[in-house]
């Protein structure tokens, strides 16, 4: 066994000096103090330097495992934590959810009833400046010809039924959205081809050549002409009208019995003779 060195004088006993003293601990000579600062290796606190396992307590085996690096990079994450792998598990659901979004489904009666009912206001919003031009027409050749006038008001009724006229022909972007109309691809939207025509010919042939009557009336109340021919197109206009209605029983029939309205199209005043 080995001794340990003596106090320095004037040292209080059970102290050691500030030199290096050895001990034997289990069998195996080490530094107490060792070389360094006390706190690197050999020293009394990492591997290998008279305490014990690398952690200075002077029991265990010399040799211990060295102390965590500090600055070492972290071990990688299992793939399941990457940030990765989480954004693509993360688009992968979204994709899933778009896609089942965008299965096709069934659609039910009332499925179609909704559509042909919203293609019908469609109609109507198109239709619409034509009807009143039309309703218009006729109104102003009846205060006209009824002496229900002024001399000024008179005078503007040739403007007012250019505009009247112009509402009803293609030059009309209403016009062009309804003579450009899109049908829903079922039974019943094949019908409604139907009530579009009728619509159309309703405004563009026999509501322009009313207008166009009324027109040369206004200038030439003794125009036989376009009287006779005002008269047709009065019950043209009518025919049109019924000829939609026809058309839309027919859409409501392949609705299974539906009761959507029919477009907007006026009863119009019969024309004094």
């Amino acid at each position: 066994m080995t001794r340990s060195a003596a106090p320095e004088p004037g040292r209080p006993a059970g102290r050691p000096a500030t030199g290096t003293a050895t001990v034997r601990t289990n069998g195996a000579t080490r530094s107490s103090n060792g070389p360094g600062n006390g706190y690197g290796p050999g020293n009394g606190y990492g591997p290998g330097n008279g305490n014990g396992p690398g952690n200075g307590n002077g029991n265990g085996p010399a040799g211990g495992p060295p102390p965590p690096d500090p600055f070492a990079p972290p071990p990688p994450k299992p793939w399941y934590r990457r940030s990765t792998a989480i954004g693509a598990a993360a688009l992968l659901v979204i994709a899933g959810v778009a896609v089942v979004a965008d299965l096709p489904r069934h659609s039910t009666t009332a499925d179609h009833v909704a559509t042909i009912a919203t293609e019908i206001k469609a109609i109507n919003t198109d239709v619409h400046p034509c009807t009143y031009a039309v309703t218009e027409a006729f109104q102003l050749y009846r205060q006209v010809t009824g002496g229900q006038m002024t001399a000024t008001n008179r005078a503007r009724v040739p403007g007012y039924l250019r505009d009247d006229q112009s509402a009803c022909s293609f030059t009309d972007q209403s016009v062009v959205n309804l003579g450009t109309f899109t049908l829903p691809q079922t039974a019943a939207g094949q019908q409604l081809a139907g009530v579009v025509k009728s619509v159309l010919v309703w405004e563009t042939s026999d509501g322009v050549g009313a207008i166009d009557d009324i027109q040369s009336l206004v200038t030439n109340p003794q125009d036989a002409s376009a009287r006779a021919d005002l008269a047709t197109r009065e019950q043209r206009l009518a025919a049109d009208r019924a000829a939609a209605e026809q058309a839309m029983a027919r859409v409501n029939a392949a609705l299974g019995g539906a009761h959507v309205r029919p477009p907007n199209l006026p009863r119009l005043p019969t024309p004094p003779a």
